[in-house]
């Protein structure tokens, strides 16, 4: 198809999709608004805070409104006026139009025409819009000028051209025009358009606020209207390298990728927000938005909620291969924000200036650098046979359980890993984002931070540390019938009990056993239960020729018993988590350990938990 008849279908497609309604007089006066400030969440929502200038009273008309999310949408001002959602014909530069209405653009204009094997010169004099139908079609050349998919619906019209011998044709179909032109003396450079526009119209604006001149004999305007609204179409991700120097201190940089898919931007004040907020429409349009009818407000309505969506924008940068999740190991006390931070409800501003930008531009920069101290640890998650299987008999009971104070869920990091532990050295929050550990020009790993306020450690995950050999087992002695003659020693008991350096007799180990209920029934939710005792024993050695760190991790359903402890000289952590209703305690057990090069450490523990 030559492009001659590429342009027939286009403006006979544009003239399909505009039609002929009623038009409405050009009137008010068109007003710019300037934005004063743009904060762009990552999930691609932005906040926008617009200002229009007011002269006088009257009508002031706002071209290409915004599209704000449902329930987000404020004008405030210093004049009294009211705010309409309308539309306006105004004229537009053709190339802005980007398409023709054969009907209306191209009425009384001279045309070379070809219907058939005829060509002649002739004029469009007159158009029919007749009733409409429900037929669709659409049209491929439509769809790549626009570069959107657009299906129309037909509206049957009737289009009277009069050839140069006075003689009148009625085109009503398509199917025998094959090429229509503009004749050489012609021009278009303009066309009307019916557009949706913003309508303030002002009843009055208070003394002091009125127009007047200043020094120079310009006029100066101090009335104003501000818009605040939530809207899409831009969206920043940040991302984030820690380089390595040496043993000792790394650089930490932050980078941000700012796509912008929504209008081109002219020094506008940006800020990056980073948080994860609550926006319960966030996926309905306001009615205040353009081409929103009331029957797909509603439909919007009823699956906006971002609450029953189970999507966000943590959730979707979570690592989602066979690899384990960074997690903050270790949450001490949150210090205390720097004057600078610009924290609001657990969300962060970062300003980052005035920006320029393109619709369609994707720009990357670097938003801030710093130097941290860090050291290697060793990190190993331990997943016991027993508390696997209780789990997963019993999840319904328990759920998800809680990470804790030290980290990642029992199923992350379940071998040895070797982490990176430094400070945020920024004065500001570090976001939920992919981190690169690099140094000396060398790759080492990717994953994905979590939030960590300024000053807080940051545990990042970079390799399996092969160096590291580990072993767990676990012993479940059956002590129901045995609780009589349960003594240490025994093959049921194998260690050594202690306390307070004194070997434990029968009489003590039975003192404990009933003071943890091992062995004897309990009720609870109308079920019984019984107390099991669990022997754990844990192994790691060290082949590396340098000293290792280790934070050896392991959640328990049940109760740490520490009298039944055997000696070693490394004591645990005990951290109650939050759990649901249940019978059994939840807790979490963090030991420290430094091996040497070549040393071999066990640490042996008991617990109770019930079971039925």
């Amino acid at each position: 198809m030559n492009k001659t008849i590429t342009y027939i279908l286009l403006c006979f497609f544009a003239f399909l999709l505009l039609g002929t309604g009623t038009v409405f007089a050009e009137s008010g006066n068109f007003v710019e608004s300037k934005i004063v400030s743009l904060g762009v969440f990552k999930n691609g929502v932005i906040l926008v805070q617009e200002e229009i200038p007011i002269s006088s009273t009257g009508e002031f008309l706002l071209k290409s409104p915004p599209s704000p999310i449902h329930g987000t949408f404020f004008v405030e001002g210093d004049a009294q006026f009211t705010a309409t959602l309308t539309e306006r014909e105004r004229e537009i530069p053709l190339l802005e139009a980007k398409s023709l209405n054969l009907g209306d653009d191209l009425l009384g204009k001279k045309l070379t025409v070809r219907l058939g094997e005829e060509r002649f010169n002739a004029e469009i004099v007159r158009h029919f819009t007749l009733e409409k139908n429900v037929n669709s079609i659409m049209s491929n050349a439509y769809l790549s000028y626009v570069r959107e998919p657009l299906v129309l619906e037909s509206t049957p019209f009737t289009v009277v051209l009069r050839k140069e011998t006075g003689e009148l044709l009625f085109l009503r179909s398509l199917n025998d025009l094959q090429e229509i032109q503009l004749a050489a003396e012609e021009k278009l450079e303009t066309v009307r358009r019916k557009e949706a526009v913003l309508a303030f119209h002002v009843t009055a604006i208070p003394e002091g606020k009125k127009a007047g001149e200043n020094g120079d004999g310009k006029e100066t305007q101090t009335a104003v209207l501000r818009l605040f609204y939530l809207t899409r179409g831009m969206a920043w991700m940040p991302n984030y390298q820690a380089e390595i120097h040496d043993s000792r201190s790394l650089t930490l940089r932050q980078f941000a990728t700012l796509k912008n898919e929504w209008r081109d931007l002219q020094n506008v004040p940006t800020s990056f927000i980073s948080g994860f907020p609550q926006i319960e429409f966030q996926n309905a349009r306001s009615p205040m938005s353009p081409n929103v009818s009331l029957q797909a407000f509603f439909q919007s309505l009823s699956r906006s909620s971002s609450r029953s969506s189970g999507s966000s924008v943590v959730t979707q940068q979570m690592i989602m291969s066979n690899s384990i999740s960074s997690g903050n190991y270790e949450m001490p006390a949150t210090p205390e924000m720097s004057e600078g931070e610009n924290m609001d409800f657990n969300m962060q501003f970062q300003e980052v200036g005035l920006m320029s930008l393109k619709a369609g531009d994707t720009i990357q920069m670097k938003l801030a650098e710093g130097r941290a101290e860090y050291k290697r640890i060793v990190c190993w998650n331990v997943e016991g046979a027993i508390q696997r299987d209780y789990h997963r008999r019993n999840e319904n009971e328990y759920g998800k359980m809680s990470q804790g104070k030290y980290g990642a869920a029992l199923k992350d990091c379940t071998e040895p890993w070797d982490f990176l532990q430094f400070q945020n050295p920024f004065s500001f929050p570090m976001t939920t984002a992919p981190m690169s550990v690099t140094g000396n020009g060398r790759f080492f790993a990717q994953n994905i931070s979590g939030w960590a306020n300024s000053g807080e450690k940051v545990f990042t995950p970079v390799n399996k540390a092969f160096g590291i050999r580990v072993s767990a087992s676990e012993t479940s002695p059956n002590l129901q019938a045995r609780m009589r003659n349960a003594g240490p020693n025994t093959e049921e008991f194998p260690y050594q009990w202690t306390e307070d350096g004194r070997e434990l007799t029968q009489t003590d180990v039975q003192r404990i056993y009933h003071k943890y209920n091992v062995g004897m029934p309990v009720r609870f939710n109308n079920n019984t239960y019984h107390g099991r005792l669990v022997n754990t024993e844990l192994e790691m050695t060290n082949i590396k020729n340098e000293e290792v760190e280790m934070l050896v991790r392991q959640l328990i359903v049940g109760d740490f018993i520490p009298e039944l402890y055997p000696e070693t000289d490394a004591q645990p952590e005990v951290n109650m988590l939050p759990q649901k209703n249940g019978v059994n305690n939840v807790h979490e057990l963090v030991w420290r350990v430094t091996l040497q090069p070549g040393e071999t450490r066990r640490i042996q523990f008991s617990y109770r938990f019930y079971t039925n």
